[in-house]
């Protein structure tokens, strides 16, 4: 027999003494915990009317960063910040590149 044949012989009879193992109600187990976690996630994000929203964190940033208000200012001040310190460091690269010695290297190599 090839050893590739008998790999696969004694992988499928291990998956069938697993399979015998698991008993019959793996189905219903599996089942079960999938509703289990899905209440658990509904419970923590659907508010019933009367219910007090609850305090999240995510929700605050996001009303804060996506508003007109605010949101505006927040990103100019970033952008501002950033172009400031970054955009400038591609020029100086290429004032600072030496062309000559570059154009000669690449047309010898």
């Amino acid at each position: 027999m090839k050893p590739s044949t008998i790999n696969t012989e004694s992988i499928l009879a291990a998956a069938n003494n697993l399979r015998w193992e698991v008993g019959d109600n793996l189905h219903d187990a599996l089942m079960d915990a999938i509703y289990q976690d899905a209440a658990r996630i509904a419970e923590r994000t659907v508010t019933k009317s009367g219910d007090k929203p609850r305090f999240d964190w995510d929700r605050v940033l996001d009303r804060l960063l996506t508003s007109r208000l605010t949101g505006v200012p927040i990103m100019l001040l970033l952008l501002t910040l950033f172009a400031d310190r970054y955009a400038s460091s591609p020029s100086q690269r290429l004032r600072n590149t030496n062309w000559r010695a570059l154009v000669a290297f690449r047309f010898f190599v």
